[in-house]
């Protein structure tokens, strides 16, 4: 159950933190 949990964390931060560089890398793109 913790592990489960934890692996839930963990895959929820690396979606969002995966999302927020493409979003960041598209900014850098739109602004060149």
């Amino acid at each position: 159950m913790f592990i489960r949990a934890s692996d839930k964390f963990a895959l929820s931060l690396k979606s969002r933190s995966e999302a927020g560089n493409q979003h960041i890398g598209l900014a850098r793109r739109g602004r060149r």
